[in-house]
């Protein structure tokens, strides 16, 4: 597990065209914060545009926001829906969701 978060951590740090700055990478592997509200903050969205760009309700992303366990019982859709609002893939968004 160790190699492949540091392999992550490598990509997301490299990603050329959409940089990920250092603490943005930090708190998507050393938080416990839900991955979904650190992408969409580092996007520069609020959650109602979230919500409108993935064709979520709002109260569904404070949902996911919230609870780690919510995202990872979510649909693979609804996931593909939201990574795609979010300029990112699904794994992105859930590779080390509730670990």
């Amino acid at each position: 597990m160790l190699w492949f978060m540091t392999v992550q951590w490598k990509r997301l740090k490299k990603n050329g065209s959409d940089p990920v700055p250092s603490e943005v990478v930090d708190r998507l592997f050393l938080s416990d914060e839900s991955p979904l509200k650190i992408w969409r903050e580092f996007r520069g969205m609020k959650a109602t545009e979230l919500a409108s760009i993935s064709g979520q309700d709002k109260g569904y992303i404070s949902k996911l926001e919230n609870s780690r366990d919510a995202l990872s019982k979510a649909s693979s859709g609804k996931i593909a829906k939201l990574a795609t609002a979010l300029n990112i893939s699904m794994e992105e968004l859930v590779f080390n969701n509730g670990n």
